[in-house]
């Protein structure tokens, strides 16, 4: 477990009277990633995308003249996972907590006996909609099965093949994401089965969803692997609709043939958009401040959804009027206050109310189209029919 301050701010102080001076606490914020898995590359441009927000804010002097910093933690394993959040809490004194970890199950009763703020991406979301402490920024992962078979649904598909990591017992939720929504969808799972990132190929897998009759293939593996499962299938002449999340998505797949006419939804708004006047901020601070993020090849979904984090963290120490005395109680009394959030657009209305996350189950879509991010539905949010 390694923790450190990523952004080091000094002292603020502001003027009280004609002779005194107060110096000003920081706002200090936690992040916990996962550094090994199949999911660490894609989850890189996580903690400088947070990092941008932080200095940005800091650039126009904070939250109420307030420092934020950042303070990062890494896990290998579910005990390395709440060893890192107790010393984030404890040596770091933070107040609210930015999971990136695929283990936050292994700290989900501590940080519920605090009650520490946490917000997060969809890709590490299961707790996002089912515990209160967890504040997500879209449609949460509790929708992302009826998410994606709307889109299968929308493209005039029924039969799927479905493709989890064997990496994380946490993966293996298919059946409980597609169940309750099969049938009002018109949709059933023909194939499905775990894979291994670090598989030679996947040709097996890809003839067994052929000879299943699949006509659409989700993989709930990020980026690269599930493109090589693409590539793969296209080998042995399966070319099923591919459908997935943004969050997974890499600049790569626009390059590969075997990914075009890809179908994929954002829950928040998709990462190529940047003409709305909330999304030229978020470009302008990442090319100031971390502009290795706008060309790397890891670029995804993960970063407006972890923008969008840090401006749910800053309304909510806003509003929270956490003082020169913050506390995650103040912090968590700020998101209370959210009522049709959108954060300028960049995301579906959210409403939370006694801790409880209010968010339709509405996304972005787009495809793949010769080599380009196309939206289906422009910036409007496409919801699942009634």
């Amino acid at each position: 477990m390694l923790t450190s301050c990523l952004l080091v701010t000094g002292f603020c102080v502001a003027s009280s009277g004609a002779s005194t001076k107060a110096k000003l606490v920081s706002y200090n914020i936690g992040i916990i990633t996962s550094s090994t898995g199949s999911g660490a590359t894609t989850l890189s441009v996580n903690v400088p995308t947070m990092n941008a927000w932080a200095r940005s804010v800091n650039a126009v002097g904070g939250i109420k003249h307030h420092k934020v910093k950042i303070f990062l933690a890494q896990d290998s394993d579910a005990a390395s996972a709440l060893t890192a959040v107790q010393n984030l809490v404890k040596s770091d004194h933070i107040v609210a907590l930015f999971d990136n970890s695929s283990e936050d199950y292994a700290f989900q009763t501590y940080v519920d006996s605090i009650k520490l703020p946490v917000v997060g991406t969809l890709f590490n979301g299961a707790l996002y909609g089912k515990d209160n402490n967890w504040h997500t920024t879209g449609s949460p992962t509790s929708n992302l099965g009826v998410n994606l078979l709307t889109v299968i649904q929308k493209a005039g598909k029924s039969k799927i093949a479905a493709l989890y990591c064997a990496e994380y017992a946490a993966c293996n939720v298919v059946n409980q994401l597609f169940g309750p929504y099969l049938s009002s969808t018109g949709t059933s799972l023909s194939y499905v089965a775990s894979i291994s990132g670090t598989a030679p190929n996947y040709a097996a897998q890809c003839l067994a969803a052929q000879q299943a009759g699949a006509q659409a293939l989700v993989v709930f593996e990020p980026g690269q692997i599930g493109q090589k499962v693409m590539d793969n299938c296209a080998a042995q002449g399966y070319t099923p609709l591919f459908v997935s999340t943004s969050s997974l998505a890499v600049p790569a797949w626009l390059n590969d043939a075997s990914l075009n006419g890809a179908e994929l939804f954002s829950a928040d708004i998709p990462d190529f958009v940047s003409s709305t006047p909330a999304t030229k901020a978020e470009f302008a601070a990442l090319g100031k401040y971390e502009p290795t993020v706008l060309t790397s090849q890891y670029f995804s979904e993960e970063v407006p959804n972890t923008w969008i984090s840090g401006k749910m963290l800053q309304l909510a120490m806003t509003n929270g009027n956490l003082g020169n005395h913050p506390t995650m109680g103040a912090v968590a009394k700020g998101f209370n206050t959210f009522k049709n959030e959108t954060f300028g657009g960049m995301a579906p209305p959210l409403t939370i109310k006694n801790g409880t996350s209010v968010i339709p189950s509405c996304v972005f879509t787009e495809v793949i189209s010769s080599g380009h991010w196309t939206l289906n539905n422009g910036l409007n949010l496409s919801c699942p029919s009634s």
